[in-house]
């Protein structure tokens, strides 16, 4: 009769540390970033005992690592057709009555895309967190994830489209929260 043991921490010989110590599922090779297949997560203890309270924790860590290779599996890459399609969305979806969250900026924001003498290293900063989370607005509105080989070429096509909102979004009626200042608004009255 087979006995059945539960998974329990592998100590390294070497060093008398205890591990996690997981060979990557075949499915998951081409994304995990492991040369040998294998994954050892420590669990910074030579004691039994101790390693057998944090293997709970050591677990969770290797379930994330198993969710972000899901991820990492299931991400598109992008053409330039799609790549134009995904910030289309997210534009329309601002036009129909998304709001555009700022993030505490101005509508200069994103002006070291178009001009060259504003590429200071603090705007180019500001510009690039928001773009980043513009890009991964558009990709929640669009429901998918893409590869790291493709993201630049989104971020670019979001960073136009952010541009145009953040420009045209205060005189064309868009609905913008969390903003700086607008060229040419009023601020509200106070109450």
């Amino acid at each position: 009769m087979a006995t059945l043991r539960m998974a329990s921490p592998w100590r390294d010989p070497r060093t008398s540390i205890y591990y996690l110590r997981r060979r990557v599922p075949a499915r998951f090779l081409a994304v995990a970033d492991q040369r040998s297949g294998i994954v050892k997560i420590s669990l910074e203890t030579a004691e039994r005992a101790e390693a057998m309270r944090r293997w709970p924790d050591a677990l969770r860590k290797w379930a994330a690592l198993e969710a972000e290779w899901q991820r990492r599996l299931a991400a598109e890459g992008l053409t330039p057709e799609r790549a134009k399609e995904v910030p289309a969305g997210w534009a329309a979806w601002l036009a129909a009555g998304g709001a555009l969250d700022m993030g505490g900026e101005d509508e200069d924001a994103l002006m070291p895309h178009v001009v060259a003498a504003e590429r200071t290293p603090e705007r180019l900063a500001r510009m690039d967190a928001r773009t980043d989370a513009h890009t991964e607005e558009a990709l929640t509105l669009a429901g998918i994830a893409v590869t790291p080989e493709t993201l630049p070429l989104l971020r670019q096509e979001v960073a136009l489209a952010a541009l145009h909102a953040y420009v045209q979004g205060p005189v064309s009626g868009l609905r913008v929260v969390n903003p700086r200042r607008h060229r040419g608004a009023t601020a509200p009255a106070a109450v």
